[in-house]
């Protein structure tokens, strides 16, 4: 398999790396810093790849670091997470590189990986550009070729990005057999954001919303392990209410990504950002006219909305705009946070042609490389 794949641990993961990872308390660093007692080695990267597309939500500055090889002879060792440090292991490597990757060079060559406290030579975090939704009619002869027939529309937008927002589950709450399609349709390493339905945030603006919580979920769940992101978009007229939105936080489930997009300036305020990073949710930053958001993170993720470059749902944007929110996704990317960004300026196909053009620019500044699951899959 490939050396380079990025699999920065979420909780879930981790919890289950810890019965299937040996320790690795004496191994040693080159240069740079020691790893710390508890990093393991994964030795069946099948337990890998199926988490996988669950690897968005980054709530430690911890990751999974593929090498190359490691000694044979390691111990493997099951049981629950303890927490002090288990035994070493019989024998272990004698020293770790760890630039761009990590090698351990003792022993016969085979995929594995490393669970380790992430420092600044760590591989960036996964970026993700796609668009917000694929079905436009009028992208047919800009994008996809004229004879080609709508239901293979997904997976011709699917070969050209990972990643897609979905948009009418903001309208209507489609069933779980939905989901289920959609799941379906996904190739290796695609993963979906998913807009929250307007019922919960226009009609009853975060107020008792457990009922309805549980049901939009019910449905959601049915795209794992391909669901990432979910965005709750706030009304236009809907003004600052901490109270209120502490209260939603707190029925929202744990084991998904929440990111508010505010419609509001009132919003934007420090008081806000605590709660959501205090709650593990994220704020996604956008530049609708009115209610243009601060450049700015918070919380697990970096969610990007792109309304137009022009003007509402209209306009590409100058390559000069791209190559600031370039170095600003690089930045992120590299702190640790996983970037989702989606083009909403679907007429003319321009989301389509700004999504490519972002991407290849975050490309070129060095993050933003093929997602774990799709390396994975690829190098099987």
């Amino acid at each position: 398999m490939t050396r380079h794949a990025d699999l920065r641990g979420a909780p879930e993961l981790v919890a289950r790396l810890a019965h299937r990872a040996v320790t690795l308390a004496k191994v040693h660093a080159i240069g740079l810093q020691p790893l710390c007692e508890g990093n393991g080695i994964v030795d069946d990267e099948r337990h890998v790849a199926r988490g996988a597309d669950g690897l968005q939500r980054l709530g430690q500055p911890r990751g999974l670091v593929p090498v190359d090889a490691f000694d044979p002879k390691l111990e493997r060792r099951h049981g629950s997470r303890r927490k002090r440090p288990l035994e070493p292991p019989r024998e272990i490597a004698a020293d770790v590189e760890r630039r761009d990757q990590v090698e351990l060079a003792r022993g016969a060559l085979r995929g594995v990986y490393v669970y380790m406290i992430a420092h600044d030579s760590f591989l960036p975090a996964p970026v993700r550009i796609g668009c917000s939704g694929w079905m436009y009619k009028h992208w047919r002869g800009l994008f996809y070729p004229e004879r080609l027939a709508v239901k293979r529309w997904f997976a011709f937008y699917a070969e050209a990005f990972d990643t897609v927002e979905i948009n009418n589950s903001f309208y209507h709450l489609p069933p779980p057999k939905t989901f289920e399609g959609w799941l379906r349709q996904a190739p290796p390493g695609f993963c979906y954001a998913v807009k929250a339905n307007r019922f919960l945030t226009q009609a009853k603006k975060l107020k008792d919303c457990e009922e309805p919580i549980a049901r939009q979920m019910a449905s959601f769940y049915a795209l794992r392990p391909k669901l990432g992101p979910i965005l709750y978009q706030l009304p236009t007229r809907f003004a600052l209410n901490l109270e209120r939105l502490e209260s939603f936080l707190k029925l929202l489930p744990h084991d998904v990504t929440n990111v508010f997009e505010f419609r509001e300036p009132s919003w934007y305020a420090d008081a806000v950002f605590a709660l959501l990073d205090r709650y593990g949710a994220s704020l996604c930053a956008h530049d609708m006219p009115g209610s243009k958001s601060p450049r700015l993170a918070v919380g697990p993720v970096a969610y990007l909305r792109f309304h137009g470059g022009l003007g509402k749902y209209y306009g590409r944007y100058t390559d000069k705009a791209l190559l600031e929110w370039t170095d600003w996704i690089a930045g992120e990317s590299r702190a640790g946070r996983a970037v989702w960004a989606y083009f909403n300026n679907d007429p003319e196909a321009h989301a389509i042609h700004d999504a490519q053009t972002l991407r290849a620019m975050v490309r070129q500044a060095g993050v933003g490389r093929m997602t774990a699951a799709r390396e994975l899959e690829t190098s099987a």
